[in-house]
């Protein structure tokens, strides 16, 4: 078992750096021999190719599988973004209500019923986030709005008009 968590840290470490990995492995795989002594490399009787090759490909592999996660979370983020842009612009006057005390009293929380209908709506489409559970039914709870609504807002106050 200890085996398994030591592999998936490694493979967490060689995430992290799998571009230095890949650049390193490449120059040791692909470079003239007159770079690789200018930088104190040398092949020796024991020829490491076999294993560079093989780290050469995990981390080309690592180094792909970042850029995907990279590219679908910017994806996944612009297409919360525009939903939430949307969803500002068709808000009823008991939203807007809601959503001017925060630029009103230029805040990011505000204490809210938990059992109030037009903040869990607000809530569930991504333009307050409810960030921790304390509170009480006779004071409330805090109720963030998401940086998406705050600078949205901050530009277009007419919105809430």
């Amino acid at each position: 078992m200890i085996f398994f968590q030591y592999l998936a840290e490694l493979l967490k470490f060689a995430c992290n750096y799998a571009g230095i990995i890949f650049s390193a492995a490449a120059v040791y795989l692909f470079a003239p021999q007159s770079i690789l002594e200018a930088l104190h490399i040398s092949y020796s009787p024991h020829d490491y190719r076999d294993i560079a090759g093989f780290v050469f490909l995990i981390s080309g592999c690592a180094l792909l599988e970042k850029a995907w996660n990279t590219i679908k979370t910017s994806r996944s983020k612009a297409k919360s973004r525009k939903k939430v842009i949307k969803r500002l612009h068709a808000l009823t006057p008991e939203e807007k209500d809601v959503l001017a005390r925060y630029i009103c009293f230029d805040t990011r929380t505000q204490r809210f019923d938990d059992r109030d209908g037009i903040v869990n709506g607000l809530i569930a489409a991504g333009i307050l986030i409810r960030l921790s559970w304390y509170g009480s039914i006779v004071s409330g709870f805090d109720v963030n709005i998401t940086d998406v609504a705050w600078e949205y807002l901050k530009n277009n106050p007419n919105l809430l008009r």
